[in-house]
């Protein structure tokens, strides 16, 4: 995963430590066809010596003393793992004849990337912009003890859990979300919504309020995105975008309706100037409502 090295060892993709301080060993996440994989499952191959190199940021997120780069690096992490997941398992997963649910040539620049990325911390280096994209700690958005999760391939967006704050990464914006309003808005329109709500409604306000923000921020930079291309020199990797011109996407329904379930939210009534949302249960959820032993969480494409 590392290197494209020959793996002797497994890592967890969701990491040990973060599944043993939320006790997630027997909790599931939905995958992309729908079905239900446990996050101690959920390994990549791996070479022992750049896994052990990697842990330097592992132990600096489960500190809380991490970076904005460090969490970009571990997030990208996280996504690479997740979609290797995809890669490997069937889209009919009893169906020994079925296609896997992402084929591997779908993301093997996104891989590329990822070791080069890994390959320029461990020597030291830099990048341009830093951190390479988005990279959102929102306070206040939890409450206490409270896991969540979701992953977006399409917009290339992942939200986490590390402590008692919720961590948001937005991979391929180069950065931009992060000088616009977007944090602005949390504070001004979300977290004011969560701080009125009642005691018995505050989990599920929350809950709301961090999908709806995030999945609002991945949509319009998604619109906005432009493709790069990254290039190495003296020890600094460069995002440099391949079209002159930064010019806003039409909304494709379609692809807003598949970005929205990855938030786990299904878009209802409003125009785009006003969208509402409502809570999106996924379908491997619907199937088994009371049977779950934990909350499980939407990783989507």
């Amino acid at each position: 995963m590392f290197s494209g090295e020959t793996a002797d060892s497994k890592e967890h993709v969701i990491p040990d430590w973060l599944q043993r301080r939320f006790k997630l060993a027997h909790q599931e996440v939905i995958l992309p066809n729908q079905t239900a994989f446990r996050y101690a499952n959920a390994k990549v191959p791996v070479k022992t010596e750049h896994n052990g190199e990697f842990g330097k940021i592992e132990n600096r997120m489960a500190e809380g003393s991490f970076t904005s780069e460090e969490a970009y690096l571990w997030a990208l992490k996280i996504h690479i793992g997740m979609m290797w997941i995809d890669s490997r398992l069937k889209r009919e997963r009893k169906d020994p004849s079925s296609t896997t649910i992402l084929k591997g040539t779908d993301f093997f620049k996104q891989v590329l990337l990822f070791r080069n990325l890994y390959k320029n911390w461990a020597n030291g280096g830099r990048t341009d912009p830093s951190p390479f994209g988005s990279v959102f700690l929102l306070e206040g958005a939890l409450m206490p003890n409270e896991f969540d999760l979701f992953h977006c391939m399409i917009s290339g967006a992942l939200g986490i859990t590390i402590d008692h704050r919720f961590l948001f990464v937005l991979l391929w914006d180069r950065a931009e979300a992060m000088q616009g309003c977007a944090l602005d808005d949390w504070h001004r329109t979300h977290l004011p919504r969560i701080a009125v709500s009642t005691e018995e409604t505050r989990q599920q306000t929350a809950y709301m309020a961090r999908h709806v923000w995030a999945c609002e921020v991945a949509h319009e930079l998604f619109l906005w995105r432009r493709p790069f291309r990254f290039r190495e020199r003296d020890n600094v990797i460069a995002a440099t975008p391949s079209v002159p011109t930064r010019f806003r996407k039409p909304i494709d329904q379609e692809i807003h309706v598949k970005i929205c379930r990855s938030f786990a939210l299904r878009p209802v009534g409003g125009g785009e100037s006003q969208q509402y949302y409502a809570f999106e249960l996924p379908a491997a959820e619907k199937q088994n409502v009371g049977a779950s032993s934990g909350p499980r969480n939407a990783h989507d494409g």
